[in-house]
């Protein structure tokens, strides 16, 4: 339950992870090293997870983050799209079939892709999205 908690932390903030990495380093060296080292080969507990694209709207944005998503064989489960005022949102409920899925790899990836597009692209654990939206 702990690492579920470490993990999923770790996956919505970098900063987080260095800060982190650093205390146990130079507190625990020997533990500390085991410990990131699995917490960054983390594996994701859910299959499903959230993703946000956020930017000025352009021709292609749907287009290029759905080939990443299907170059990671990733499937939409449910999405809204809209363009409000110039300004393209989007959020989809998506899941990827594999039990070893690499959810690092695939943020990673699809941040460059935003980045390219000129869009804020987030991705997120569904279970720990809705931890953090509850009301």
């Amino acid at each position: 339950m702990g690492k579920l908690i470490i993990g999923s932390a770790l996956l919505l903030d970098r900063n987080f992870l260095q800060i982190l990495s650093n205390i146990l380093f130079q507190n625990f060296p020997g533990f500390a090293a085991r410990v990131f080292e699995a917490e960054r080969r983390y594996i994701m507990t859910s299959s499903r997870f959230i993703i946000t694209v956020i930017g000025s709207d352009r021709v292609g944005i749907v287009a290029r983050i759905t080939t990443v998503m299907a170059n990671f064989n990733v499937n939409i489960v449910d999405i809204s799209q809209t363009i409000m005022d110039g300004i393209f949102t989007m959020i989809m409920l998506a899941e990827a079939p594999e039990e070893n899925f690499d959810l690092a790899a695939f943020q990673k990836t699809m941040g460059s892709e935003g980045k390219e597009l000129g869009v804020e692209v987030k991705v997120q654990q569904e279970d720990v999205f809705r931890f953090m939206h509850r009301i």
